[in-house]
């Protein structure tokens, strides 16, 4: 009988975390969206921070202006402008 009212307390304290944990998230990931401090820094609250930590997000600083030579320029064009390849002509 103890097994089961162990098991059951186990139960209810796991769904009640990974409840918490949505509200947490859905709270902190709203804030992120509005602030737009995603890629900018601090997290803007406590839930924003916590939702960070819980889906475990890291984000490097890197400037985007600097890429190089680009390898494959047919990747950014149209279709219609796009080269068909070797032996498609």
């Amino acid at each position: 009988m103890l097994a089961i009212g162990t098991l059951a307390l186990i139960t209810v304290v796991g769904f009640g975390l990974v409840l918490v944990a949505t509200i947490v998230v859905a709270i902190g990931v709203r804030q992120e969206e509005r602030y737009w401090t995603l890629k900018h820094g601090r997290a803007p609250s406590l839930f924003a921070w916590l939702a960070r930590v819980i889906l475990g997000h890291h984000v490097r600083r890197h400037d985007d202006d600097d890429h190089g030579p680009d390898a494959h320029p047919d990747d950014y064009l149209p279709w219609y402008q796009r080269s068909p390849g070797p032996g498609r002509h």
